[in-house]
């Protein structure tokens, strides 16, 4: 939710005949629906207007006529605005304390509100403002993700998105899918992008496509979501799992051993938009003529030397779960490569096996990125390298604050990688989780889990016979980490309120306990 006022440009067009146009359209310009329309105008000189703040109420204000000053107070800043133009306007979000002065003559003024008077939603004393203001601005509490915010910042176009392709009505394998394919391919370096109906489905389509089935064995790491194992599974191939890191990306040193002549591809994850050491993975790969993949499905927009994850192998799944750096509002996916062969029998597979309608060549299902919500990520899919900056920057925090803390492991980044932060991982000693986890919830401080228990000890892999003590750097990553709030929706301030609790907690007697 962005609560900056900011001016904007009006959309004007002028004419010799018959003068100028501007346009205000609440989809395009603004971030709020039209509610309501007023005009401020016949103003004496050196009078005033405004003192007062909304709780709730957005404004966009215009001089159609003449001249005044805007000043705004709240969120602890102050602004001033000079509006003299119809082409330009003032977004006002709600919780400003507003301020008119220098009023010239002739002076009108075009007030856009998103919804109708309502005097409780009025303050105007400056001091019972300053109080709300104060009090606001407190944070007491920080959930896990902060979600709620992308759509009340985009709400009226993501409304007029549904909008359109409900209008379309064309919901399948049409035109707003194929135009997301080829923006995504471009995002992320490769020539095919392939939608689907979530990243589990990608991943499997992946390995159908390079035809590795029954008998075969892939390698991935013990680390990380079951996902990875279950499209193995669903194909009728075995998972090898191998050593993870500290953090839960493959370990490349593990990798030789666990190769057989069974064995047909390794499948990295890059676990929490941390991408795996793919060189290293490459160099084994090549000298027994393997094929790799990529799970990127947290990995969206992360860079790795000079590529991107989803670029960095034979083919990627991505998923668009809502969590996701790209998340969509439901369920999605997507595999990207550069591989014809994969890309046109992944289009079959995902589709009943068909090329052409009604003529199946091969046994496929039915899979697909649907048109709604391909239309949904075309539109978010620009603000991607700005969301996963913001990750950064608040990842930075918890780097730089929390590296004192003797009883927590902080993550390590390899200097060729930048990673997006899709989770942002601790570890504190396992017998202490519970207990810091408590605490977390007592502050009113969001947090998860990925994952609590090491894939290979999941029952559904009870087959695999691997037993307790076989991975123990993955383990250990299950039985001790804890993920903190970070999302680009997150402010600084709210990432500094649990950063102060997490110190508070090691510096307590709490830690003992």
């Amino acid at each position: 939710m962005n609560n900056i006022p900011k001016l904007i440009d009006i959309e004007t067009h002028k004419t010799e005949k018959s003068g100028s146009l501007s346009v205000i359209q609440a989809n395009t310009h603004l971030n709020f629906p039209i509610r309501r329309i007023y005009y401020i105008h016949s103003i004496e000189d050196n009078n005033a207007r405004g003192f007062h703040g909304h709780k709730k109420l957005q404004q966009c204000i215009v001089a159609t006529s003449g001249s005044v000053t805007l000043s705004l107070e709240g969120y602890g800043n102050t602004y001033s605005f000079k509006l003299d133009s119809p082409n330009k306007g003032v977004l006002v979000p709600a919780g400003y304390w507003r301020e008119m002065n220098d009023f010239s003559k002739d002076a009108v003024l075009m007030v856009l509100a998103s919804d109708d008077y309502k005097p409780e939603d009025y303050i105007h004393d400056k001091q019972i403002f300053n109080a709300f203001d104060a009090e606001r601005n407190v944070i007491s509490k920080v959930g896990y993700l902060a979600m709620h915010r992308r759509y009340e910042e985009f709400r009226l176009q993501l409304q007029q998105v549904t909008e359109d392709v409900l209008d379309e009505a064309h919901y399948i394998m049409g035109p707003r899918l194929e135009k997301f394919e080829k923006s995504f391919a471009a995002e992320t370096g490769t020539k095919y992008c392939i939608g689907t109906g979530n990243g589990l489905d990608a991943l499997e389509i992946i390995l159908r496509a390079s035809d590795i089935g029954a008998g075969d064995e892939v390698i991935v790491s013990a680390g990380g979501f079951i996902a990875t194992i279950l499209a193995v599974l669903r194909v009728g191939a075995t998972p090898v799992l191998v050593e993870s890191g500290t953090w839960g990306n493959i370990n490349p040193d593990k990798i030789e051993a666990a190769i057989t002549e069974k064995t047909k591809a390794i499948l990295p994850t890059h676990l929490y938009g941390i991408p795996a050491d793919m060189d290293a993975v490459h160099a084994v790969a090549k000298r027994h003529d393997l094929l790799v993949f990529e799970d990127a499905c947290q990995a969206h927009g992360a860079e790795y030397k000079d590529g991107t994850c989803g670029s960095l192998s034979d083919a990627a799944a991505f998923s668009f779960y809502p969590t996701k750096n790209l998340g969509g509002f439901g369920d999605g996916g997507c595999l990207t490569t550069s591989s014809e062969k994969i890309a046109n029998t992944a289009r079959q597979l995902r589709s009943y096996g068909a090329a052409v309608k009604y003529h199946h060549d091969i046994v496929g299902f039915n899979s697909r990125l649907d048109e709604m919500q391909a239309a949904l990520l075309q539109f978010l899919l620009p603000n991607l390298p700005e969301w996963n900056e913001k990750r950064r920057k608040l990842a930075a925090l918890y780097l730089d604050q929390l590296s004192s803390i003797e009883e927590i492991a902080l993550p390590v980044v390899d200097k060729h990688s930048v990673p997006v932060w899709h989770v942002f991982p601790i570890m504190v000693p396992a017998e202490q989780r519970d207990s810091f986890c408590k605490y977390l919830s007592e502050k009113n401080i969001g947090y998860n889990i990925h994952y609590p228990i090491a894939m290979h000890l999941q029952p559904c892999c009870s087959h695999l016979q691997y037993k307790a003590g076989d991975f123990p750097v993955a383990e250990k990553l299950a039985d001790c980490e804890i993920s903190l709030p970070l999302d680009p929706y997150h402010t600084t301030d709210e990432i500094n309120f649990v950063i102060k609790a997490i110190l508070d907690y090691f510096a307590s007697d709490a830690v003992e306990d």
